[in-house]
């Protein structure tokens, strides 16, 4: 099998003589066929699309996962916002009781959080015994 190289408007391709006997592909004439030259890959390649390819798998690999979300329609209706929580309440301005007898308090029903009302007794007071108070 013979081959000739020819010159053509820059271009170089090789001509491929058919060998006597072969018959020519249908549709095709002539006795030599047009085969253009392999293309020399350079030697790094293969090693480069290895590399890319882990590369692109580490990537992958330590991708964030995706959140989990709810989705719902949208529809208008009334806005109700409510706190559920757990807090302390400490008082700001602190009163001194006094009172015009002096006596013994005597036992408070109520504990600390209790609900008052206006006019509610909060406190007894014991008056101390006459004698004492002429005394002192």
């Amino acid at each position: 099998m013979g081959q000739l190289k020819q010159q053509t408007t820059g271009k170089s391709f090789w001509l491929r003589l058919r060998p006597q006997g072969k018959p020519a592909p249908e549709g095709k004439t002539t006795s030599t066929e047009v085969i253009r030259p392999r293309l020399k890959l350079p030697h790094w390649l293969p090693y480069g699309l290895v590399g890319f390819g882990v590369a692109v798998l580490v990537v992958l690999a330590f991708r964030p996962t995706p959140l989990a979300v709810d989705v719902g329609m949208v529809t208008q209706g009334p806005l109700q916002v409510t706190v559920d929580a757990e807090g302390k309440t400490r008082v700001q301005d602190r009163y001194v009781v006094a009172a015009p007898v002096d006596g013994r308090l005597q036992r408070i029903d109520l504990e600390a959080g209790d609900p008052v009302e206006a006019g509610m007794v909060v406190a007894q007071i014991d008056p101390l015994p006459l004698d004492t108070q002429v005394s002192t």
